[in-house]
């Protein structure tokens, strides 16, 4: 049987902040850019679409998460199943943060900071997605003996 590699959770978490970390920044340079535009229209089609696109990330994300929960691969090696962990969560992370810059893009584009309401909404849905050792112990069933790095 195959040893996990050391990194592999550790390597997860990163990619996690970094996605983070990313969105965030851009957040805060759109807000500095807009903070001359113009006036924020009183409606706009994009008062569905950014909420819409928010809200599809989260629930695209959650059904995939819930899918792939079903084929954890239960009795296979830690590396199998830190594999699978890794690959659901990038999903997961993928879906909502393709929602998040669509309410980033759209906010810039209208000059609408009012959007930005929705970009914190589904940054917080993306912080609850949070690589977790305990998380990932308690779905894929792993003792504590176990290693995993």
């Amino acid at each position: 049987m195959a040893q996990p590699q050391p990194a592999t959770f550790k390597q997860t978490q990163i990619l996690y902040y970094g996605m983070f970390i990313g969105q965030a920044f851009m957040a805060l340079v759109i807000f500095y850019l807009m903070q001359e535009g113009p006036e924020n229209s009183p409606v706009s089609p994009f008062d569905i679409i950014i909420p819409g696109a928010v809200v599809m990330g989260f629930a695209v994300s959650y059904f995939i998460g819930q899918q792939r929960k079903n084929a954890i691969p239960v009795n296979g090696s830690m590396q199998e199943k830190l594999d699978h962990y890794r690959t659901t969560n990038i999903i997961k992370w993928a879906l909502l943060e393709g929602g998040n810059l669509i309410s980033l893009v759209l906010t810039f584009a209208t000059a609408n900071t009012n959007y930005l309401l929705w970009f914190g909404l589904g940054l917080a849905a993306f912080v609850l997605l949070r690589p977790s050792k305990d998380k990932f112990m308690e779905e894929y069933q792993i003792k504590s003996g176990e290693d995993f790095a």
